[in-house]
């Protein structure tokens, strides 16, 4: 099927052109899988007989003159990233596949529908839409994934938990009630799978690997059961509808007793913090994803709660925190009320700015 142009995001939620504080999302290429519907790859592309916009110079409609304008347009208004934001929106109109295309066709003249799309998705940027919005998907490990507000963006440290995540699963007879030598599965329980790139990363990575992702947002919900389906990994998960307490309860059942391991990027930003994120992310994102409360801890204290009751015996759980609670999550399982919950702090790993960011506990015998 052909079309003349792929336009698979949404309509801007609304511009807003009094921003002016700058943001950093951190962007990489857009990677399609090789099924996926493209448009004009290297054949349109490298066709030089294109014709440009009637009454305007041609060479204003190539690509390395649209790319040159918005990026100028970003820079002045203070976007970030302005030339990774424009490179993906013109890859995603011209229905390419990398980077390295745009400068290989860099001549190339776009048609008057090319021009007017990349238009109307570079001011959703300048609105400060995310770019994962803007082009409606976002590659994660390997998988391309659907993106749509407000579910919460993975970042590129997210990447480094699921590398945290699969060197922490059980090998062998690790596990006192399986071997995984022996063919059975490995259970993940995902808190809070938003988009479902974490738990579709695991199950594409670790061909043992079953999740359950459980998200409160019922849209959340939807994005991973659709992001699974298109992976081709929907008999392997299961979606599930429900809302952690601070009490370390469930409001619904799981359907599965114990977890081989629990992971969760919980909500860490600390309360006082939240006024300082990025327009980007406040006016688009679900803020339940990242408020933490005072300490930070709200939902992290809960976390661990549930984690003692359904990890079985050498089962861990990993989570993503902000630098400052390792330490005082150490503390925290380490006072005597705490006892009962028969987790031992095993380590912290570091992201990309080798800040403290990621905690691991594992779940030993009852006494």
């Amino acid at each position: 099927m052909a079309f003349s142009i792929r336009a698979l995001a949404r309509p801007c939620l609304g511009l807003i052109t009094d921003l002016s504080v700058s943001s950093r999302i951190l962007m990489r290429p857009v990677e399609f899988p090789k099924d996926f519907p493209t448009v004009r790859l290297l054949s349109p592309l490298s066709s030089s007989a294109r014709s440009g916009v009637p009454g305007v110079e041609s060479s204003n409609n190539t690509i390395a003159a649209v790319l040159s304008k918005w990026e100028k347009k970003f820079e002045d208004e203070g976007i970030a990233e302005p030339k990774d934001s424009v490179r993906n929106i013109v890859l995603h109109v011209m229905g390419g596949k990398t980077f390295s295309e745009l400068d290989q066709h860099s001549g190339v003249e776009m048609t008057p529908e090319e021009l007017l799309e990349t238009d109307r998705l570079c001011e959703c940027r300048l609105a400060r839409m995310p770019v994962q919005y803007i082009i409606g998907e976002w590659e994660f490990r390997g998988i391309n994934l659907k993106m749509v507000p407000p579910v919460f963006i993975p970042r590129p440290e997210t990447e480094i938990l699921v590398d945290v995540v699969i060197a922490a699963l059980p090998h062998g007879k690790e596990c006192d009630n399986c071997s995984i030598a022996e063919g059975c599965h490995v259970h993940v329980l995902e808190v809070g799978s938003g988009c479902g790139a974490v738990s579709l990363s695991l199950i594409k990575e670790h061909p043992k690997v079953y999740c359950t992702a459980v998200d409160q947002s019922t849209t959340a919900c939807r994005l991973t059961q659709e992001n699974a389906i298109a992976a081709g990994f929907a008999r392997r998960i299961n979606v599930i509808h429900a809302k952690l307490s601070e009490d370390g309860t469930f409001n619904k059942a799981l359907g599965q007793d114990k977890f081989d391991l629990i992971v969760s990027n919980p909500p860490y930003v600390l309360s006082k913090d939240m006024l300082a994120l990025q327009p980007e992310i406040k006016l688009y994102e679900d803020l339940r994803a990242l408020d933490g409360g005072v300490d930070g801890l709200r939902l992290i204290r809960p976390l661990i709660k549930i984690a003692s009751k359904l990890l079985r015996h050498k089962g861990r759980l990993v989570m993503e925190v902000d630098p400052s609670h390792p330490e005082a999550i150490k503390k925290w399982i380490s006072e005597e009320e705490q006892s009962d919950l028969r987790l031992k702090y095993e380590a912290t790993h570091q992201d990309y700015s080798h800040k403290p960011r990621f905690v691991q506990l594992i779940k030993m015998k009852t006494a």
